[in-house]
């Protein structure tokens, strides 16, 4: 959330590898597990580490699905946070000074992040994160790690389905 505050307060500071660092912690997805393990008694403790391992890449494509169905409005809230906006801005598609402009429509700024494929190049890495990550061969006995990763297919249709909406 801090990294959020600071990118929204200096756009400047803003960076494709400090977005793809903290950006996926906001999902939260490791106090969810941390919640499920502690009402969960026939956890083992073995376990952990494999299952933090799965958390990792759940919470980051839980992160890409989320930036690729709300950049658009977040943009038009003066929030550049989305990892689609940080890219287009190290990609030269559009400035930090075209953002904060207001003779520079968001409109035109969306189009042309659309044209770029930056979206589509978020969608493309979520589709390649997560076949590595059902390739993988899970040994845990006490979680269905399997189990754990289809269902975040059903996250990002979750998110999809919700794009336009506040």
């Amino acid at each position: 959330m801090d990294y959020g505050w600071l990118i929204n307060d200096t756009p400047e500071a803003a960076t494709p590898r400090g977005t793809d660092t903290y950006g996926p912690h906001n999902m939260t997805m490791f106090s969810y597990a941390a919640i499920d393990i502690m009402h969960s008694p026939a956890f083992a403790a073995t376990d952990i580490g494999e299952l933090r391992e799965v958390v990792w890449d759940a919470q980051r494509l839980a992160r890409i699905g989320n930036w690729v169905t709300t950049w658009e409005r977040e943009l038009r809230e003066g929030d550049y946070t989305a990892g689609v906006v940080v890219k287009a801005i190290a990609d030269d598609v559009v400035s930090i000074d075209e953002l904060e402009s207001p003779d520079v429509s968001d409109d035109e700024l969306i189009e042309r992040i659309h044209e770029a494929a930056i979206e589509q190049s978020f969608q493309d890495n979520w589709e390649e994160e997560y076949q590595s990550l059902r390739e993988k061969t899970f040994t845990t006995n006490s979680v269905d790690l399997e189990a754990y990763v289809d269902g975040m297919t059903e996250v990002r249709d979750l998110h999809r389905a919700s794009r336009g909406h506040k």
